[in-house]
Parts: C-alpha cells; sequence; structure tokens
C-alpha cells in the first residue's frame, strides 16, 4: 500500500485492487485513515520523506503496530520512468508507492522512538541560525552607516543568545538518555572528533552501529560510486547522502590527518596513489593509439588536415621549350605540404610560391567537400 503524503491531504492507493482514496491531513482524516487502514490490514504501508510532513502519519502508523518503509522520493521517481510512466500527480505518486513495496520490497528498519525523532529539529535550527549569523557579520563589515550597525549588531547578540540556548538544551538531551550519552562518549574518545560532530552523528545518523560500514559509507555519501561502461573506467566520485553529516565529518578530518596516527598514515597513502595516478600516461592517448581513425588530439588541425590528406607528388608537365619560364618548373619538387608564401588553388592542383626563394612547386591535394 502507498501513500502519498502532501500539506493538505493524503492519498492511498493498494497494489493489485487499484483503489485510490483521499483523505484531508487533519485529525479527522487521520482517524478516517487509520479505520481504512484497520480494515484492508495490508502489510507494507510505503511513504516517501517530504521534508518532515510525513513523520505524524508514521508515528501513527508505528503506534498501530503497522510496518512502514519511509523512502527516498527520487528512488520511486526513478521507479515510475523506468515503468513508462512520465505523469506526476498525487494519485499517481500513491499507486506508484504501492507498485513499489510490491517490486522492490524494500527492508523495514527500526524507525527511532520519539525522543531520537525531535533530535535533528534543533540542530535544523542551530545551522539556521549560524547561517544568518554568518550573513549579519558580512553585514557588519559592510555597512559605514552607524545605526545600520547598531542595528546588526542588536541582532547578532540576540543569534548568539539563541545558539548558546539550543547548544544547552542539546547537551542536556544527551545527558538525560543513557544509551546517547555512551555512543557520545565512544565517539569523543577518537582523536579529530569533538563535541559538535559528535552532536551531528547521534541526531543525523540514527542507524549508526545498525548497519555495516560500506552501508553507512552509502547512507553518509562518502562511498566512491562507479561510473564504468565497457572498456570505459570513469572516474570515481562521492555524493549525495546526508551533506550535513559529510560537512561536519570533513572539518573533523582536518583535523584527525593531523593529530590521529592512524587516519594520518591513511591520508598519506592516498596522496601517494594519486601521485602516482597522475604520472601514468593520458588514457586517451592510449585508446588513440588503438584506434587510428580518431584524430591525435596532440596534432594541430593543419597537421591533422595534412594526416588525412597527404600531398601526392605528380610528374611535372611537358615542358614548352619555347616558354621563357621553362626551365623555372623543370627545377619544381612536389611539396608534402603548402609552403609559406601566396598560393592560389586550381581545380585540384595548388600552386605555391616562396617568397624568399622565387621558385614554384605543384603539390596536389584532393578536393575537400
Amino acid at each position: 500500500m502507498g501513500i502519498d503524503v502532501s500539506p493538505q491531504q493524503l492519498d492511498l492507493d493498494e497494489f493489485p485492487t487499484k483503489n485510490p482514496l483521499r483523505f484531508a491531513y487533519t485529525t479527522a482524516g487521520i482517524e478516517a485513515l487509520r479505520k481504512q487502514l484497520q480494515q484492508r490490514t495490508p502489510c507494507l504501508i510505503v511513504i516517501e520523506a517530504t521534508g518532515g510532513l510525513e513523520q505524524l502519519l508514521v508515528a501513527e502508523r508505528v503506534a498501530a503496530k503497522l510496518s512502514v518503509v519511509v523512502i527516498n522520493p527520487r528512488q520511486t521517481r526513478d521507479f515510475a520512468k523506468s515503468t513508462g510512466q512520465l505523469a506526476k500527480t498525487d494519485a499517481l505518486d500513491a499507486r506508484i508507492l504501492a507498485d513499489f513495496g510490491f517490486a522492490i520490497r524494500p527492508s523495514i528498519r527500526t524507525l527511532p522512538d520519539e525522543n531520537a525523532r525531535e533530535l535533528p529539529e534543533p540542530f535544523a535550527r542551530r545551522r539556521q541560525l549560524i547561517h544568518r549569523r554568518t550573513a549579519e557579520l558580512n553585514r557588519q563589515q559592510q555597512t559605514r552607516n552607524t545605526k545600520v550597525k547598531a542595528s546588526v549588531q542588536t541582532v547578532l547578540e540576540t543569534l548568539e543568545r539563541q545558539l548558546k540556548d539550543i547548544v544547552r538544551e542539546l547537551d542536556q538531551r544527551l545527558k538525560d538518555s543513557p544509551v546517547w550519552h555512551q555512543t557520545d562518549e565512544l565517539l569523543r574518545s577518537t582523536q579529530g572528533i569533538g563535541p559538535q560532530t559528535a552532536r551531528t552523528l547521534i541526531a543525523e545518523l540514527p542507524e549508526l552501529g545498525q548497519l555495516s560500514r560500506q552501508k553507512i559509507a552509502l547512507l553518509v555519501g562518502v562511498a566512491p560510486i562507479n561510473r564504468d561502461s565497457g572498456s570505459v573506467r570513469g572516474k570515481q566520485t562521492i555524493g549525495d547522502g546526508r551533506a550535513a553529516i559529510r560537512s561536519a565529518l570533513y572539518i573533523a578530518t582536518l583535523s584527525a590527518i593531523r593529530f590521529n596516527s592512524v587516519i594520518k598514515a591513511f591520508y598519506q597513502q592516498l596522496v601517494l596513489r594519486t601521485k602516482k595516478q597522475e604520472t601514468l600516461p593520458d588514457r586517451r592517448h592510449a585508446q588513440t593509439a588503438h584506434h587510428p581513425q580518431r584524430p591525435d588530439p596532440k596534432q594541430t588541425t593543419r597537421e591533422r588536415h595534412h594526416t588525412q590528406y597527404p600531398a601526392i607528388p605528380i610528374p611535372p608537365p611537358n615542358i614548352n621549350p619555347h616558354n621563357s619560364r621553362s626551365h623555372l618548373i623543370s627545377n619544381t619538387v612536389a611539396l608534402p605540404r603548402r609552403r609559406a608564401g601566396e598560393g592560389t588553388r586550381h581545380g585540384d592542383q595548388r600552386l605555391a610560391t616562396s617568397s624568399s626563394m622565387g621558385d614554384y612547386a605543384l603539390t596536389h591535394h584532393p578536393p575537400r567537400g
């Protein structure tokens, strides 16, 4: 069964009966949806992550002891395109979610409890306040008006006070939970991880300790992804995943490569490996050697032209003994390429004149076109 969540309504559809229903996203609408689910007893409910709008609905379904899976919207969009469904509406999204759940069978994960669900919101608010503080600091440096500076300073003091209150609240939450407190101490025992990185990992990565390191790396977005096809070996890159965690880990890594001996040695190995790869010959030139029909990227346009259309020596024409210029033509040679000077084209022959020597030469070039 698939449920599409929007700010005003909830669209429900079921596989394979295809019986779409719509409910208002209110307390009464959620109660009506609950009764429908009790009558149908679905084995799996698939919901898209919609920026937090789905949290209330997920909490209700978990309380009713129903199997709920929250998936990435990009997965369902790609699944819809693979089936040829290009249109997008709320009702179609609910149907695609139901089809996705039946075809893919996503694994059911343990959803966080109420305290864990409330923890990411203060972290998100802290990031917003930091961005706002950075913007106000930039304005303070640029403005020259005294009143504007005073206004900016007042806003900065308010932001600093709110930031301290949020940090104090987060620390109190971690201390009140024995599990979070133990995880915080374990993370901060690693050189390079400070209190802010530990708080970010606890709040933004509740799967830490439940999944393997490979799956955690993919979830965060720090695992290199292959982009190979046939004989082509693309460059491995990282991306997607949870950007907030990557940002926190990046700052922690800058400190760890200086003070953590294990990470420092691994970092030096990566740098050395990168330098060795840079000294290898360019693979594009190696492919050109195996494919003569491809142009050599090292050649200029003029060199490439003469490689494709080489100059063909031709025998000298019949010499008229009465022609006063016949002695010049008799001393000509076929040039491999056009020489410096002026030249005129006559059909498929080119008469090139050297400005320094004053001799003439005939070269044969196939007509272009």
